[in-house]
């Protein structure tokens, strides 16, 4: 079966974390051809060892263990550069992210060619921000508002960490990422020559 996803997950001292979550995705992708790919920026628990030991026997683990470099936004570019598969998303190695959004995700960009991006969304009709404290919603929804002035496009959750995009369009606007920050949405979208096509599913942080 032809490689359909890659889940890209970068990840920091989370070896606990790391069996869960390949579970997790084989629960939510049962059916699909998808690899994992954990890029870890050298975590001095062993998170890569962790990983490595279940890729031994399990080929759809993969490893990118960063040296000397650090940041959030660009171990996501380097997962997702880093596979032959038409789609990759991104999702957090924490478990904070619902994971089983991600079939109708990939089902959305595989039925319509037009359609760039897909994006988990706290900020739509069905989404939330779970246990968040009232300061860190405000702080949020600031941060939200201020990047859609930037975008000029009415996407609810710019600010998520949750997305899966075609491959390919991702290889082409990687030389315009700032990669800067953790924010990487918000770099993708504003970093594309042209308007990126989005639809939104919500979701609970």
């Amino acid at each position: 079966m032809p490689l359909e996803l890659a889940v890209v997950i970068p990840v920091f001292n989370e070896s606990a974390n790391v069996a869960d979550m390949v579970r997790r995705v084989d629960a939510a992708l049962a059916g699909r051809a998808w690899e994992i790919i954990f890029v870890d920026d050298d975590s001095p628990d062993g998170t890569a060892d962790v990983a490595r030991a279940i890729g031994r026997t399990d080929p759809r683990v993969r490893v990118i263990q960063r040296l000397d470099r650090r940041g959030l936004s660009t171990a996501c570019v380097e997962g997702m550069c880093a596979t032959a598969a038409p789609f990759a998303a991104v999702i957090d190695g924490d478990g904070q992210h619902d994971e089983r959004l991600l079939p109708w995700m990939l089902d959305a960009l595989q039925a319509e060619a037009d359609l760039d991006v897909t994006i988990g969304s706290r900020f739509v009709e069905g989404g939330g921000t779970g246990e968040w404290d009232k300061d860190r919603v405000a702080k949020s929804e600031f941060a939200t508002r201020i990047a859609r002035r930037v975008l000029k496009a009415d996407l609810a959750d710019p600010m998520s960490g949750f997305f899966m995009i075609r491959t390919d369009l991702l290889r082409a606007i990687a030389p315009r990422l700032s990669a800067i920050g953790f924010k990487i949405l918000l770099d993708v979208m504003t970093a594309s020559p042209r308007p990126l096509k989005f639809r939104e599913f919500p979701y609970t942080f």
